[in-house]
């Protein structure tokens, strides 16, 4: 079983103060595009990690079938969300696709593409690559990495685990701007909230 986890917990500290996960992108919070990718790709459970205005980020995926969890240590940094994130799966669960909450353009097909190259190859970490750039979901096989990921901290997520595992790393080649398209910055914002 491949769970969906949302890091959603963080600062938005480039956004000029705005929390970028609440803002509006065609019409629904921007949050809720990467939550609802998870879930359309079949993952279950989706689990969103909140932090920074935790209410108001788990009210903006109502509707959607996300379980939050809170991480009251998201000023740690982002592995200190993917380790609350991970502590909160099933223990039943083996895999999890991990994105961060500002993604707009994460496509579910995409990620059942992702999940699918995942399940056919024995190396143990997928990530998709567009232009030769990474992005996400990157997928764990929790059967290796639980332990690793639950123990994250600090600002680099778990960067650090797959430059310490490179031959475990299987990149998948993806023709969609939506792996790896963001948003940072006011500007990011505006190229993509209508």
């Amino acid at each position: 079983m491949t769970a969906g986890l949302v890091l959603a917990a963080g600062a938005s500290r480039r956004m000029g103060g705005a929390n970028k996960l609440l803002l509006s992108v065609r019409g629904r919070p921007l949050v809720s595009w990467p939550a609802g990718a998870l879930g359309g790709a079949g993952l279950e459970p989706v689990v969103a990690v909140v932090g920074r205005d935790a209410g108001a980020v788990a009210r903006a995926l109502s509707g959607l079938d996300v379980l939050c969890v809170r991480n009251d240590r998201y000023r740690d940094g982002m592995g200190a969300s993917l380790a609350a994130g991970v502590r909160a799966l099933p223990r039943e669960v083996d895999a999890v696709a991990v994105v961060v909450g500002d993604l707009p353009g994460l496509r579910p097909e995409l990620v059942a593409a992702v999940v699918a190259a995942f399940r056919s190859d024995p190396r143990g970490i997928a990530v998709p690559v567009f232009q030769g750039r990474r992005g996400h979901p990157v997928v764990f096989d929790l059967g290796r990495y639980r332990p690793a990921l639950e123990a994250l901290s600090g600002d680099r997520g778990a960067r650090d685990l797959l430059a310490a595992h490179p031959g475990d790393l299987l990149e998948v080649p993806v023709d969609d701007p939506g792996a790896v398209q963001d948003v940072d910055t006011p500007d990011a914002y505006e190229e993509v909230r209508f």
